[in-house]
């Protein structure tokens, strides 16, 4: 997995990470487990042999968003890394990014419409009620596109 340390969605996106390995029995190993910043994405040459180095023996990654995930494929492609052939990548966000290119990104949709009514209702609650529980856990369906290989 990939995620980002200069934000709070990186953080939450790791814990649902780990949470949906170890509900599935499947090893997370923290070695295999990248963190980056906003000014890693900057200068995203600097990090490649991390990248390279770290994702070596992986067969398949979790991507923070769509960016990151534009970004490792043109890292991995001319060290003959190919998607999905010999990594596959899932990403988060559904983001036009994930809609193009030679290969489309599967990927989570951030739903922000939803997001944005669901907050607005909530705050609407907590004013007449300050007991009013706000947590929300949004149902999220994955978008399958070329970045996954398929098992045989």
């Amino acid at each position: 997995g990939i995620f980002k340390t200069d934000d709070g969605q990186g953080n939450k996106r790791y814990s649902g990470y780990c949470r949906a390995m170890r509900e599935a029995g499947l090893p997370y190993d923290t070695p295999h487990v990248i963190w980056i910043d906003t000014e890693d994405l900057r200068h995203a040459d600097e990090i490649s042999i991390k990248l390279l180095t770290r994702l070596r023996d992986c067969t398949a990654v979790l991507c923070y968003n769509d960016e990151v995930a534009r970004e490792l494929m043109e890292i991995m492609r001319p060290a003959g890394i190919l998607v999905p052939d010999n990594l596959s990548i899932v990403s988060i966000d559904n983001s036009d990014l994930a809609k193009y290119g030679d290969v489309k990104l599967t990927s989570f949709p951030h739903p922000m419409e939803q997001l944005g009514e669901t907050a607005a209702y909530n705050l609407i609650r907590l004013i007449h009620d300050p007991n009013f529980d706000a947590s929300y856990e949004f149902d999220v369906n994955v978008i399958e596109r070329e970045s996954v290989r398929e098992l045989q």
